[in-house]
């Protein structure tokens, strides 16, 4: 049964890279056409579609980096291979000549059988290797190689066999050159595979010229790259293999030679000492090897060895004493001797033992030179307490033992010794496992002291050719495979499916170990204040602001991951603060009270309210998103910071709540919040001035979550439409929100149209010079306090601020007058422009005129409260009309004691019009208050009370003077409007 195309590529093609098929049309001139699949598999569905065709079809042995078929994109190969023209003119008359002359070829340089191709003109001879060459790395054995076969007599097409881009015939199809076409197919009964790297040991590796090393240096290696330059963890040992070979578990020819020295000819003592050649203990392996011999001669011995370029293959060994390898393990797997000699690299120790008194002094540079290190074998170990590792190295611990690293990197495994089944002794593994090539490390032990996803292992990974990764690890997912290696697998993190169990033992290795060799650190899982009672601590990035002017690290936890980075200083203060000193321009008022909101944000865990959110709404060019940067540039990245609200699925509910929790008390900002649905706004809003989370159940326990630690700052929003109108057309009563939003509209101020180049000065500046003022205030924070100063005396009968807040406080409700409902404005403004006289008086700001700025807040606040909402207000005339509106179709109306309107529909209100009276069924319209108007039915009698319409509540036959009148059917609870008569109407 001949070999099939997919069987075929599978062995001689790469396993990854993309692919290209070509046909050219069998005409002179002929078109040609390249396709491209992504996958083996694909290869073969294409090339049965495109045979209708009738063209030459062609494959290429390398794949490319992208859709086109040039050298300079090739990236993997994976075989290396002969063209042996056919034909009057050709190097070779005839198919049965070129197969001899391969055949022969084959045995006078004692290289393993090719996969032969009857390309229908000619003949193609394979060598496959199964695994990805690096092109660079395929060339340089390319070119060797056919200059190897050239010198050995082999006459191969020259243009061929070191081409990356070159067409290789498709097997099973037809070379429609000849007339008829001839078919193409697998000559070979089996297709083989070898090892690459004794395939290159056997022409002898290439060191890399400098042009390569500088391309190299260029673009960086690859690990295949750097295992053929040397780089590999495994040498070999002829020791460890005359080792295994003499206990009857390695090679019977090399045994044989050391137990029947005066038997061995010529030709197997030359095999086996090509072999004892390529050993890193070659200047005693060669002596080792040939010694017991009669005529052995030392010289001689030593010129014989190096006149070596590769291996002898196994069949040299059988030719010279055929029977010798009967009952090899690996017989018919094996290329040559040295798979019994493969080990771990003996070699220094990448872990320098140093002791305490030479032990380099803290802000001393490392100079590994000074210190002695150990050579300690295959497994690397350390006794010393005191020990020092190179900064570049890789190392696994000695307490992580069984697991270790190599010398080359990557973890491996010591294996214990087990018993044998059969024999009943104690076998020990001839040599570690690897675990993993990535060289992947635990530093550090992460307590999670709130909910979420517990105890972390902070993991470093580093790469050949990619920056280090640092990644979080809930350690609950070390016994959850799935989510194990969805984690690595999103880190690059490649580990083979088998040794999957082996490295999720490498990771519980690893919590062990750093459990027993010290406490974690605290994994703060917000921003802002560590506790908002104490306030001990201000966490801003993965810096911790504490009260005794230390600065410690704090990790980032999973929930601040993704906004950490954006929280740290940048630029230049002084930069920042000649940028924002032009907010206090005249004209500029709203946009300085943002950037005073944003001192003012983590100080409302002071106040008697958790929040506010405070939006500017306002057509494009009023520089809103420049005043909501004001916000956030004293803390963090403001052009990364925030929430890009008008873009679709920009934000969810639930995602600004975890936002709103990770920032703690930073300022949220959300720029263009316009495609946010009008539920998840309220809910916003709401959230933001309550901070209360939703409790939840946890998904395996009948029980409670862990309480998350809730959000107490300022939403700073922009829009281009109301929110305000936005939240009445969800909700005839928006009050609740109402209160708990501040908005204000904005037009592009004078000052920038005077001076057009006034807000890139201002607003691009911030986003290059932040992260300064934000720990210069909380500094001025504790400073106040140590000096006795208080933002809120919780101790008060009255619950008082501080004087410096305190005098905003009331001086503000002295302007707009006293209302409960306003809290939340009273407590704004006093953190707001509290906070602008501490940032003036520790020169955060340059002497900012909060005495205009306050002047102007109050004046537009007092126009919101008359003008544009008013805070608890419920028009219940509107209310009644829009119900009967709504159900008109159901009325029935009364006019001179006779039905003047039948209902269209099921009958739900009675209009009676000679005594000017609206007859509604309680129950629905209290439905319609609570669930579509969104009002509580309190307040609607409350404020029903004080309008000029009468209600009574009464049963009411609404059918009187209808059908059915003596019915009692529609004997009914209602509510009955009328207006009031007042003195002097008619």
């Amino acid at each position: 049964m001949s070999i099939g195309i997919t069987e075929f590529y599978k062995k001689m093609l790469p396993s990854k890279g993309v692919y290209c098929i070509t046909t050219i049309e069998p005409v002179d001139g002929g078109k040609v056409a390249n396709y491209y699949v992504e996958s083996v598999d694909d290869l073969e569905p294409k090339i049965e579609e495109l045979k209708s065709l009738k063209h030459n079809i062609y494959v290429t042995h390398s794949t490319f980096k992208g859709y086109a078929r040039r050298k300079v994109d090739a990236v993997w190969s994976s075989s290396l291979f002969v063209d042996l023209d056919v034909g009057e003119g050709k190097e070779y008359a005839s198919k049965e000549e070129a197969l001899k002359a391969l055949d022969d070829f084959v045995i006078h340089t004692n290289l393993p059988a090719p996969t032969k191709l009857d390309s229908g003109r000619g003949i193609w001879g394979f060598w496959m290797f199964g695994e990805n060459i690096p092109i660079d790395t395929w060339k340089v054995y390319a070119e060797k190689f056919k200059k190897f076969c050239l010198d050995n007599g082999l006459k191969v097409d020259v243009g061929v066999a070191a081409d990356p881009a070159r067409l290789t015939r498709t097997p099973n199809c037809h070379n429609y050159k000849t007339n008829p076409p001839s078919p193409t197919s697998v000559i070979s009964d089996v297709i083989l595979q070898y090892n690459f790297t004794e395939f290159k040991e056997f022409l002898g590796e290439e060191d890399l010229s400098f042009a390569d090393i500088i391309k190299a240096a260029k673009k960086g290696m690859t690990e295949e790259e750097r295992q053929a330059q040397g780089g590999s963890n495994f040498e070999n040992s002829f020791a460890k293999l005359l080792e295994s070979s003499m206990n009857g578990y390695g090679c019977h020819q090399i045994k044989h030679m050391m137990e029947k020295p005066n038997e061995v000819s010529y030709e197997l003592w030359t095999a086996g000492l090509t072999v004892a050649s390529k050993c890193v203990d070659q200047e005693t392996a060669i002596h080792t090897i040939s010694e017991g011999a009669k005529d052995y001669n030392r010289e001689a011995t030593i010129l014989k060895a190096a006149t070596f370029q590769g291996v002898h293959p196994c069949t040299s060994f059988e030719a010279a004493n055929p029977g010798g390898c009967e009952g090899c393990s690996r017989r018919g797997t094996a290329t040559n001797p040295l798979v019994f000699a493969s080990k771990l690299k003996d070699g220094k120790s990448i872990i320098p033992i140093i002791s305490s008194e030479t032990a380099p002094e803290e802000d001393e540079e490392f100079d590994p030179d000074r210190y002695e290190e150990e050579k300690v074998g295959n497994v690397i170990f350390q006794n010393a307490e005191t020990a020092l590792t190179h900064p570049d190295a890789f190392v696994v611990p000695p307490g992580m033992f069984p697991f270790i690293h190599g010398p080359e990197g990557g973890v491996y495994k010591v294996l214990p010794a087990v018993r044998d089944k059969k024999t009943g002794e104690i076998v020990t593994p001839e040599q570690p496992v690897l675990v993993t090539e990535t060289n992947i490390k635990a530093t550090n032990r992460l307590r999670n002291l709130s909910s979420g996803e517990g105890d972390c292992l902070e993991f470093t990974a580093t790469f050949p050719n990619d920056p280090p990764v640092t990644f979080l690890f809930p350690f609950k997912y070390a016994f959850s495979v799935e989510k194990a290696m969805d984690i690595m697998g999103g880190k690059n993190i490649q580990i083979k499916r088998k040794d999957i169990p082996l490295f999720m033992d490498y990771i519980v290795e690893w919590g062990s170990y750093l459990t027993n060799h010290g406490s974690a650190d605290v994994m703060r899982t917000h921003m802002g204040w560590t506790d908002d009672k104490k306030k001990t601590s201000f966490v801003l990035g993965d810096k911790e602001y504490k009260r005794d002017g230390t600065i410690g690290h704090t990790p980032l936890s999973l929930q601040t991951k993704p906004i950490g980075e954006f929280i740290r200083p940048e630029g230049s203060f002084e930069k920042w603060q000649e940028a924002v000193q032009n907010l206090n321009l005249p004209g500029l008022e709203l946009h300085a009270f943002m950037m005073l909101c944003g001192f003012a944000s983590p100080l409302m865990s002071y106040s008697s309210v958790n929040g506010i959110s405070i939006c500017l709404a306002g057509d494009a060019g009023s520089s809103k998103t420049g005043a909501m940067y004001s916000a956030l540039s004293m803390w963090a990245d403001p052009s990364k910071l925030h929430i890009a609200g008008n873009k679709t699925n920009g934000a969810t509910a639930v995602g600004l709540r975890l936002r709103a929790n990770a920032l703690h008390n930073i300022p949220l900002a959300i720029d263009e919040i316009t495609n946010i649905k009008d539920e998840d706004l309220s809910d916003l809003i709401h959230y933001i001035s309550s901070g209360q989370n939703k409790i939840k159940g946890q998904s395996s326990v009948n029980a409670e979550r862990a309480y998350e630690v809730p959000a107490s700052l300022i939403a700073v929003i922009t829009s281009n439409s109301s929110l305000y109108q936005r939240l009445k057309g969800i909700k005839e009563d928006p009050n609740g929100e109402v209160a708990r939003l501040l908005e204000f509209n904005i037009t592009k101020p004078k000052v920038f149209i005077d001076d057009i180049t006034l807000g890139r000065r201002t607003f691009e500046v911030m986003k290059h010079n932040f992260g300064h003022a934000g720990p210069k205030f909380i500094q001025a924070i504790y400073d106040l306090q140590r000096k006795g100063e208080i933002i809120r005396d919780l101790d008060d009968e009255n619950q008082k601020f501080g004087p410096r807040f305190q005098r905003w406080y009331e001086r503000f409700i002295g302007d707009i007058g006293f209302d409960d409902a306003d809290r939340f404005y009273h407590n704004t403004i006093a953190m707001a422009f509290g906070s602008g006289d501490v940032a003036n008086e520790y020169n955060i700001l340059k002497n900012f005129d909060l005495e205009r700025i306050y002047s102007e807040i109050v004046g537009a606040v007092k126009h919101i409260k008359k003008e544009v909402v008013q805070v608890n207000y419920v028009d219940v005339e509107s209310l009644i009309t829009a119900y009967i509106l709504k159900n008109s179709q159901g009325m029935l109306v009364i006019r001179d004691g006779k039905v003047a309107e039948e209902p269209k529909t099921a009958l739900v209100l009675r209009s009676d019009d000679d005594t000017k009276t609206v007859y509604i069924q309680r129950k629905l319209f209290n439905h319609y208050l609570a669930f579509e108007a969104k009002v509580q039915i309190d307040a609607f009698k409350k404020h029903l009370a004080k309008s000029d319409i009468e209600m009574v509540e009464d049963r009411v036959r609404l059918t009187k003077s209808w059908k059915d009148a003596s019915s009692n059917e529609f004997n009914l609870w209602c509510y009955c409007f009328k207006k009031k008569v007042t003195d002097g109407a008619a």
